[in-house]
């Protein structure tokens, strides 16, 4: 299996993508999903150095996990 090289400076550039990137925080945040966010970072990783975006969408996975641990410890 081959490896494909990934253009990350083409990414930054890339203004679909980073329109998607836009519209996957959008959903993110509408459906408090962890998944999406984890996405969302493994994005940003690679093509931001906004680090206070990094750390937004690394804090709402945080938030998001406990939220759903005290939803289902109250519920046990």
């Amino acid at each position: 299996m081959q490896e494909q090289e990934i253009d990350i400076e083409g990414l930054k550039k890339n203004k679909e993508f980073l329109a998607n990137l836009v519209l996957l925080e959008e959903e993110m945040r509408e459906e408090n999903s962890i998944q999406k966010a984890y996405q969302l970072l493994d994005a940003l990783l690679l093509v931001s150095e906004d680090e206070d975006k990094i750390n937004e969408v690394f804090t709402f996975i945080l938030k998001e996990a406990f939220d759903k641990l005290a939803e289902y410890l109250s519920q046990q």
